[in-house]
């Protein structure tokens, strides 16, 4: 093969055609015994013959389909738009530099002893900018917690405070960012931490927000989506990228990325549009997966008959109760939070969209998540019973 053929066929696989309400129907995947990952394409060239020459995988397509172009990545689809440790695994970040999230329990070792960080923690109480907030945030129950060296970054270290694992966080663990100043260690920033897969510069997320599919035997899968950042409200279409899907035994996990908005852009609220995905098995009781959070989260099916009043609960300082028809309930258990007093993990923040039902002297929330929520009429309350700011 010549060079300039080379050249030529890496060049198709950078050649992104805008997407359009056509059904995504083509696409590379690297075969495993329990999954297999592939990226959609609506438009390309393949040259088989040629392709696999350069070490490149293009899966043919039903007649009809639109030709798949290759990619160029010859290991894995999700390695053109994510930055990936040396196994081939997605880097994860609360935004920023990544990590392998197999460190996330132990993390790194030898960065920080163990003498440095307490003397950092209480470095970080003793000074009157950062004391009293760390106090409520941070340490609680004083310096004796449970930390890890997440990454070294350009700027110092990230810490995970709490109980951390190959999954991410538990409720009420926090990252906390540390700057060198002479010889020592001082607080850069601390919260919580919503694990996303890090991505490679010229991308941004797209945000799964529902999808629908006729029947179990279905592999034609509508998703209704949205770009995450701020884009002044701007049509997405020309930016939309292709997404790359992953079918597992259990689950689909979709990536879906997008043109960074350049320049200041106000969040009005983004456009929802819909596209087609079609699947290679029928979808059958599996889950579709948004790739877009780490690890993957549930997208809610669309559901057809929903049981009760369309209603958005409130669950920004977690969910205690509600007003409905002038009646204020509170929840049944008492509040659910993320452990600190934010909206619970699996919990769309500030407000979760779906029903309430009247049952008897209760009223139940349900959404299209699963998440099923009773609360007891309050008898004579007029207000909530805490003001959330």
């Amino acid at each position: 093969m010549t060079d300039d053929l080379a050249a030529r066929l890496r060049s198709l696989a950078d050649e992104r055609p805008p997407l359009d309400d056509s059904v995504i129907a083509a696409g590379i995947r690297r075969g495993h015994s329990a999954q297999r990952r592939r990226q959609r394409i609506t438009a390309g060239v393949a040259i088989a013959g040629v392709v696999a020459a350069i070490g490149l995988t293009a899966w043919l397509t039903r007649a009809g389909d639109p030709a798949p172009a290759p990619t160029p990545d010859p290991v894995d689809g999700l390695g053109q738009f994510l930055e990936l440790d040396e196994n081939g695994e997605p880097l994860v970040s609360c935004g920023g530099e990544g990590w392998s999230s197999s460190i996330m329990a132990q993390g790194i070792p030898g960065l920080l002893s163990e003498e440095e960080a307490r003397e950092t923690f209480q470095r970080i109480l003793d000074d009157p900018r950062t004391g009293g907030e760390a106090e409520l945030s941070l340490f609680r129950d004083g310096i004796d917690v449970e930390w890890r060296v997440l990454a070294e970054t350009s700027e110092g270290l990230v810490l995970g405070l709490g109980t951390w694992t190959e999954e991410g966080q538990a409720p009420g663990s926090m990252v906390l960012s540390l700057k060198r100043e002479g010889d020592h260690w001082f607080a850069g920033g601390w919260g919580d931490c919503g694990l996303q897969p890090t991505l490679r510069p010229g991308n941004a997320w797209v945000q799964l927000h529902e999808y629908r599919a006729e029947s179990s035997e279905a592999t034609a899968v509508q998703v209704s989506l949205s770009e995450q950042q701020c884009t002044s409200s701007r049509d997405p279409d020309p930016y939309l990228h292709q997404p790359v899907v992953e079918e597992r035994s259990d689950a689909v996990v979709v990536y879906w990325t997008t043109t960074p908005f350049v320049g200041g852009a106000d969040c009005a609220g983004n456009p929802v549009v819909t596209r087609t995905m079609e699947l290679e098995e029928p979808l059958g009781t599996r889950q579709i997966l948004d790739g877009s959070v780490y690890p993957p989260q549930p997208v809610p099916r669309t559901v057809t008959n929903p049981v009760g009043v369309a209603y958005g609960l409130s669950t920004h300082c977690g969910i205690d109760d509600l007003r409905y028809q002038g009646v204020w309930y509170e929840r049944v258990g008492g509040r659910l939070d993320n452990g600190n007093g934010n909206a619970p993990e699996g919990w769309d923040d500030p407000v979760q969209e779906g029903w309430l039902a009247k049952e008897g002297d209760r009223v139940v929330f349900t959404d299209g998540f699963g998440h099923r929520e009773e609360f007891n009429a309050r008898p004579g309350a007029e207000r909530p019973k805490q003001i959330c700011q």
